[in-house]
């Protein structure tokens, strides 16, 4: 009984022992990569974690991305005509200065990376083209339905 006892101490002894290392190890090992919506983010909350950088988030894509938003449109499109006359980190200082703080972020939407509709795959066989053919022909075949059926 003794035994199992001091086995269990060790045991937590060693637990604590790599939790401590673990506090003290380096984090550089693991960096989070850097996205647009970082940036989106810092702009929304007016809280600079991260110094601006335009090869992650170009001003192009900060605009488009705010533009989505039915409040953020106007403040837009007052510079969106200057986007390509007037350097990268103006316009995010201009975005991160007008844009209200603790604003709602319209989320990115992603392509859809799921299984393809089954049709597509049919016809992509039956007549081997791309997927884009493929899905140009499901429309056509759409469209000629939707009129037979009027």
């Amino acid at each position: 009984m003794e035994g199992n006892y001091i086995m269990d101490l060790s045991i937590i002894n060693a637990r604590r022992k790599y939790l401590d290392e673990e506090k003290t190890a380096p984090t550089d090992s693991f960096e989070k990569k850097q996205s647009p919506y970082d940036f989106c983010i810092q702009i929304a909350d007016k809280k600079t974690k991260l110094p601006y950088d335009k090869k992650v988030a170009p001003a192009f894509l900060l605009l488009q991305w705010f533009s989505h938003d039915n409040y953020c449109i106007d403040i837009v499109h007052k510079i969106n005509h200057l986007q390509f006359t007037l350097k990268d980190d103006i316009i995010y200082k201009y975005l991160f200065c007008e844009i209200p703080k603790n604003m709602t972020i319209p989320k990115w939407i992603r392509k859809n990376s799921e299984k393809q509709d089954k049709r597509i795959e049919e016809i992509k066989l039956k007549y081997n083209v791309s997927t884009r053919e493929a899905l140009m022909i499901k429309n056509h075949e759409e469209r000629i339905n939707a009129n037979e059926s009027n």
